[in-house]
């Protein structure tokens, strides 16, 4: 299930540490887009 991996907690951030910078930079996109 690799979508799952997409869709954990931030507690697995370990696991895919990229997951949340790229969250970070689409989320500072659609605030900026705002």
């Amino acid at each position: 299930m690799p979508a799952v991996s997409w869709v954990v907690p931030d507690g697995h951030d370990s696991e895919h540490p990229t997951h949340r910078s790229v969250w970070d930079k689409t989320g500072r996109l659609l605030r900026s887009m705002r």
